[in-house]
């Protein structure tokens, strides 16, 4: 019996749930998501994968890791980089040191 008036139901119970979610306020969380550019760094090529750790940003390149001092957000410049023997496709920053996932070459 319980059954039955489930399977009655379950449409009522979609309905109302899809006219909650209609209703939700979803032009107040776009508002929100507003992003504003404040600076740019120019190294060109392509980037796979960035990391953040206090005043730099690494970020994986097709040619390797690029170390980008971002202490001054509107004017972020190039501090280093390393070219690996790969294609440098992922960086992860612990401590003092940065891990580059470089392709078939490995870590």
């Amino acid at each position: 019996m319980i059954s039955s008036v489930m399977r009655k139901s379950a449409p009522l119970l979609m309905l109302m749930l899809l006219g909650f979610l209609v209703s939700l306020p979803w032009s107040s969380v776009a508002n929100e998501l507003t992003v504003t550019k404040i600076g740019q760094w120019g190294g060109g090529g392509n980037y796979d994968d960035v990391a953040v750790a206090g005043n730099y940003a690494y970020a994986a390149t097709g040619r390797g890791l690029a170390i980008v001092d971002i202490s001054t957000p509107t004017a972020p410049t190039l501090a280093g980089s390393y070219d690996t023997s790969g294609s440098a496709l992922g960086v992860a920053v612990d401590g003092n040191y940065a891990y580059v996932a470089d392709g078939s070459s490995g870590l």
